[in-house]
């Protein structure tokens, strides 16, 4: 097992193990591409796989998008590429509903969206130019994921880019106090608003019907800006957020055997780092579970952009140069 490695690059921490992954990038090499398609049950998925244009077999790694009901790929795309120019093959695809990919969305649960990630990880691991060694990087969403796919299918590496294992219903008020206070909302307003949704989630959990809440709702929705409440009974819409409340990944991290490498922004509003962070700690100290890595990038947010907007160096290279430590280090002879 390899020696426990912790990354705060802020003040919980002066260790910084940039140092211990080589700094020497390979030479970048040309892609290429190839659509495909799987199914997943009754749901047809369709995606991209990408594979360096060199000898293989490759190692290879899928990415898994984050939250929402559109064609998400922007960051599972934009990493795919740079792992297929430094050796990877590499697979993104379509969540059902979305892109060219069948399937309801809104009946869609965090479960069904684990189904479709153990699929599309056979069809990854069954092509001849993978030589058997498969990671998994997840993106918000699919940060969350990435860990009970593994424990599935035995992933050779994880990947949690601002995911978190913390309660599905505990992160959404995160976020939503959050939203609330940048509204400029005062205290007693927040708190209100919270209550409702808290209410609400509590009846989506419980397979309550949501109607007794609408008359509160309304009225408050009356006196606040829109969005700060939920919807009413009549408005409301399923998606797979509010139909996977109970979802957990605590027992996936639990037996934890691949290397583990989790990546968060200080300055996350969508999902909470410091609780995260701490929670991972202390399953990891229970468990004795000592080959991972926790990379906290100072100022960034959820989508890990620097001061300027763009995605911060460290966010750009440190998970491809880690995937490359893990996964492309020692690779067997192909001769």
């Amino acid at each position: 097992m390899k020696t426990l490695v912790c990354v705060f690059l802020m003040a919980l921490s002066a260790v910084d193990v940039r140092a211990q992954i080589s700094a020497d990038a390979p030479p970048a090499t040309t892609v290429r591409s190839d659509s495909v398609r799987f199914r997943s049950g009754d749901v047809e998925l369709h995606g991209m796989v990408r594979r360096p244009n060199a000898p293989g077999p490759h190692p290879a790694v899928l990415l898994l998008p984050g939250g929402g009901n559109r064609f998400l790929t922007d960051e599972p795309d934009y990493f795919a590429e740079r792992l297929s120019e430094a050796g990877f093959v590499t697979l993104v695809y379509h969540k059902r509903a979305t892109g060219n990919s069948t399937g309801d969305w809104g009946q869609a649960t965090f479960d069904d969206f684990v189904d479709d990630a153990v699929e599309a990880m056979g069809t990854l691991s069954s092509r001849d130019d993978v030589d058997g060694r498969v990671g998994i990087m997840g993106f918000s969403q699919g940060g969350r994921l990435a860990p009970v796919v593994a424990a599935r299918v035995g992933a050779a590496a994880v990947v949690s880019i601002s995911g978190t294992q913390l309660p599905v219903d505990e992160v959404r008020l995160y976020s939503t106090e959050g939203s609330l206070r940048r509204a400029g909302l005062d205290e007693a307003t927040i708190r209100e608003c919270l209550e409702l949704w808290r209410e609400h989630l509590r009846r989506l959990r419980a397979g309550e019907s949501l109607e007794p809440l609408d008359d509160r709702i309304r009225d408050a929705a009356s006196r606040f800006p829109a969005g700060a409440v939920p919807p009413p009974s009549s408005a409301f819409r399923p998606t797979p957020l509010f139909n996977s409340l109970d979802f957990s990944g605590e027992r996936a991290i639990r037996d934890l055997e691949a290397p583990f490498l989790a990546v968060f922004g200080e300055r996350d509003v969508v999902v909470p780092t410091a609780p995260s962070v701490r929670w991972l700690h202390g399953v990891f100290a229970e468990t004795g579970y000592a080959d991972f890595s926790l990379l906290v990038i100072p100022d960034a947010g959820h989508a890990l952009n620097d001061a300027t907007g763009e995605r911060h160096p460290l966010y750009r290279t440190f998970p491809i140069e880690w995937l490359r430590a893990h996964l492309l280090a020692d690779r067997p002879s192909t001769g």
